[in-house]
């Protein structure tokens, strides 16, 4: 079963990378853990250390398990919140995270659900690969590898598990999404098709 794909859609990129450095270096801040999803996370209430991050788009108040900082990036960076706002993938968007891990963050599941979850590898300068799949019955990881002319990628959460090795010298920057998807079948679809050989199969 393909769990993982990457996805032919535009690469997302930053109107100025200076910009969104100065941005992300002032006001990103620590995720704070302030509810409970899943009985296969290890971090408990009030848990600060595990990631850094930034809100850059917000357009509901709906609580989400982590929160973080929250920085409009619309008068600064107009160009990449146009890109996220039209791409054809979203329906309703109501946030836009960018998140970078700490420490190695271990195979979980985010909320078992039996949908595909889009992320982009905004930034990630590792010539090695740093995420991974499992089956969630093994510990077998098969890492993801991403073609030149993307950097988005989606995963069945509930097929599969997910995490990522952390190594301090080459730190990255992944956007999430939390929103309503339409046109999925046919994006995941011709994406599959497209990178036949960067799908992973569990």
């Amino acid at each position: 079963m393909i769990v993982a794909t990457p996805l032919d859609l535009a690469p997302l990129q930053p109107d100025s990378w200076s910009v969104l450095w100065a941005i992300w270096n002032k006001y990103s801040g620590d995720l704070v853990k302030t509810s409970t999803n899943l009985t296969d996370s290890d971090a408990s209430i009030g848990n600060r250390s595990i990631w850094r991050g930034l809100d850059i788009y917000r357009a509901s108040l709906a609580r989400t398990a982590w929160t973080a900082p929250y920085y409009d990036i619309s008068r600064e960076l107009p160009q990449l919140l146009r890109d996220i706002k039209n791409n054809e993938m979203f329906d309703i968007l109501h946030r836009v995270r960018i998140i970078q891990s700490n420490m190695d963050i271990p195979a979980h599941s985010d909320d078992r659900r039996a949908s595909w979850y889009l992320r982009c590898m905004l930034h990630n300068t590792d010539v090695n690969s740093q995420w991974y799949f499992t089956a969630n019955d093994s510990d077998e990881r098969k890492y993801l590898h991403m073609p030149k002319d993307t950097n988005w990628f989606a995963y069945n959460d509930a097929a599969c598990k997910h995490g990522s090795d952390y190594r301090p010298e080459h730190t990255k920057l992944l956007v999430q999404f939390y929103g309503e998807y339409k046109h999925e079948p046919q994006v995941i679809a011709r994406s599959i098709n497209k990178y036949k050989e960067y799908t992973i199969t569990l």
